[in-house]
C-alpha cells in the first residue's frame, strides 16, 4: 500500500452540512485568541515591570509561562482552528509538511504544559522551604527550570515526528487538524505530554494555596491582625504574605480553568470513544474550550488579582499618556521649529 494513502482523508460531509456553524465557531475562536494576545501582552508587561509582582521569586518563570500562552494564542490555536475550517490536511498536501507543522504545534503546546508544571513546582518549593529561597532564586536553578519544558517537549515529540515505535502524526477525523496515533500507542504522548505535567501542576498548586492561606491566618493570629509584638504595624511582612497568597490563588484558578477546558475530550474519548465520530457537532464544540482557554487566561489574572488590575491600569494609563502627550509634544516641536526657521525663501 502506498504510504501517502495512510495520511490522506476524504473531505467529509460535515464541512458542507455544518458550514455556518463551523464559520461561527472559527470567528469566535479567532476573536478570543486575538483578545488573548493583547491580554497576554498586558499581563507580561505587568509581571516584568510592576514592582510588587517583580518581587516574586517566580517572576521569570511566570513571565515564561505567559510568553508561551502568548505563542499559543498567536500561532498554535488560531492555526489549528483555521485548519479545521479548511479541512487541512487534504489529499494534495505532502505528508512531510503535515509532520513538521504538527511537530511545531505539539512542541509549543507540550512546552506550555510543562512550563506551567515547572512554575508550580518552583512555587511550592519556595513556600515549603523558605530557608532555601536563595538557592531556588539562583540563576542556575531558574535557567534550568526555563529550559526543562522545552527539553521535555522536544523529547516527547521526537517519537511521532520520526515515526518511532509506530507513533506518528495523522489527520484528525472528521473536522481536520492533527492528532497523534494510533490510539493504542498514543497513550505515551498523552501521559508524558499532558497528564503528568497536569497532575504535578495540580498537586503543587493545591499545596501552595493551602500553605499560603495558612500563612496568612497564622500571621494574623500571631501578630494580632498586622501588629507585631511591640504593637507596631508589621505592614511589610503582611504585604509579602498577602502577595504570596494572591499569586498562589491566581495560579490555582488558572489550573482549574486549564482542567475544565482541556480534559473533557480525553475523558469522553476514554468513556465513550464512539461519541466523537457519531456526534460531529459535539466533537467540534468540545474543541472550542481547548482552542480558546489560553486566550481567556489573562481575564483570570485580572478578575482574581488586585495587583494585576492595578498594574494593568497603570500600564494602560502610561501607554495612553505617551500616545496622547507624545503627539502633542511632537506637534509643538514641529510648530516651534517652523517659527524659528522663519518663512521659506520662495515666500519672500
Amino acid at each position: 500500500m502506498n504510504a501517502s494513502k495512510n495520511w490522506t482523508v476524504e473531505v467529509p460531509d460535515v464541512h458542507s452540512r455544518y458550514h455556518c456553524t463551523l464559520l461561527t465557531w472559527l470567528v469566535l475562536l479567532l476573536l478570543i485568541n486575538i483578545s488573548g494576545i493583547f491580554g497576554s501582552i498586558l499581563t507580561l508587561s505587568a509581571t516584568l515591570t510592576f514592582p510588587t509582582l517583580r518581587k516574586s521569586s517566580s517572576c521569570l518563570l511566570l513571565a515564561h509561562s505567559i510568553i508561551l500562552d502568548l505563542l499559543c494564542s498567536t500561532l498554535v490555536f488560531p492555526a489549528a482552528a483555521i485548519m479545521c475550517y479548511l479541512h487541512y490536511p487534504s489529499r494534495a498536501d505532502s505528508p512531510s509538511t503535515w509532520r513538521y507543522l504538527a511537530s511545531v504545534r505539539f512542541i509549543l503546546q507540550y512546552a506550555n504544559y510543562w512550563c506551567h508544571c515547572t512554575l508550580a513546582i518552583h512555587r511550592f518549593l519556595t513556600m515549603a522551604f523558605p530557608h532555601r529561597s536563595s538557592l531556588l532564586r539562583s540563576n542556575k536553578v531558574i535557567s534550568t527550570l526555563l529550559a526543562l519544558p522545552w527539553a521535555f517537549s522536544v523529547v516527547v515529540n521526537l517519537f511521532p515526528t520520526f515515526s518511532l515505535f509506530q507513533l506518528r502524526y495523522q489527520p484528525s477525523v472528521p473536522w481536520g487538524g492533527f492528532t497523534i496515533g494510533p490510539q493504542k500507542v498514543a497513550v505515551f504522548n498523552a501521559v508524558f505530554g499532558v497528564h503528568i505535567p497536569g497532575t504535578v501542576m495540580g498537586l503543587c498548586y493545591t499545596l501552595s494555596i493551602i500553605q499560603a492561606g495558612y500563612a496568612v491566618r497564622n500571621r494574623q493570629r500571631r501578630v494580632g491582625y498586622g501588629l507585631n509584638a511591640e504593637g507596631l504595624p508589621s505592614t511589610q511582612m503582611m504585604r509579602t504574605v498577602r502577595r504570596r497568597w494572591e499569586i498562589s490563588r491566581v495560579l490555582f484558578l488558572t489550573f482549574v480553568w486549564y482542567l475544565l477546558c482541556t480534559y473533557p475530550v480525553p475523558i469522553l474519548s476514554l468513556l465513550h470513544p464512539e461519541a466523537i465520530g457519531t456526534f460531529p457537532l459535539l466533537a467540534l464544540w468540545l474543541r472550542f474550550p481547548q482552542y480558546s482557554y489560553v486566550g481567556l487566561t489573562p481575564m483570570i489574572f485580572l478578575l482574581s488579582s488586585s495587583m494585576y488590575r492595578d498594574a494593568v491600569r497603570t500600564i494602560l494609563r502610561r501607554w495612553f499618556s505617551v500616545m496622547y502627550y507624545g503627539r502633542r509634544v511632537a506637534s509643538r516641536a514641529y510648530v516651534s521649529s517652523n517659527e524659528t526657521q522663519g518663512p521659506a525663501k520662495g515666500a519672500l
